[in-house]
């Protein structure tokens, strides 16, 4: 894969492979300032007759992960914490199954941390406690002020 030119699913141009390193490629961006940024290969896909590497990235995820030190020298711990990707210290799953290397992990109510909002859990237990009101029922739904304003034919 070195040499492949690395594209978001939109084919969006990211750079390039200059390296393979155990579960990582080492991608290069830029013409005039290069910078190289570790992309783990769980999220690489090989399309092997174009000679191309479609990530499930955003470019822009890309450019903002930590950069490499020196031509291929980086923080494993660190590019896994920064993609979101499970180690040996992530809690345990919460459902059904349990992780495998290289998974991702979702806390409960990360979602709701990314948006800024209150997890819903926390919504119910503040309503339960009394500590929030409920939302008001939609009149035009649930109830409210109806009237007819025409007379049905069968009045």
């Amino acid at each position: 894969m070195q040499g492949w030119q690395v594209v978001t699913s939109n084919d969006e141009k990211v750079g390039k492979v200059v390296a393979v390193m155990d579960d990582y490629l080492i991608v290069e961006q830029g013409h005039f300032h290069k910078t190289r940024h570790p992309v783990p290969r769980t999220f690489a896909h090989p399309r092997e007759h174009e000679e191309k590497v479609c990530i499930s990235l955003p470019k822009q995820m890309v450019e903002d992960s930590p950069k490499t030190h020196g031509d291929h020298e980086f923080d494993a711990d660190e590019v896994a914490r920064y993609y979101g990707l499970a180690d040996d210290e992530n809690p345990a799953a919460e459902g059904y199954g349990d992780y495998r290397d290289n998974e991702a992990a979702w806390a409960v109510g990360r979602d709701a941390d990314a948006a800024r909002t209150t997890p819903n859990e926390e919504l119910r237990a503040q309503i339960r406690e009394g500590e929030r009101e409920k939302a008001p029922a939609s009149p035009g739904l649930l109830g409210g002020d109806r009237r007819r304003d025409f007379e049905h034919p069968s009045d």
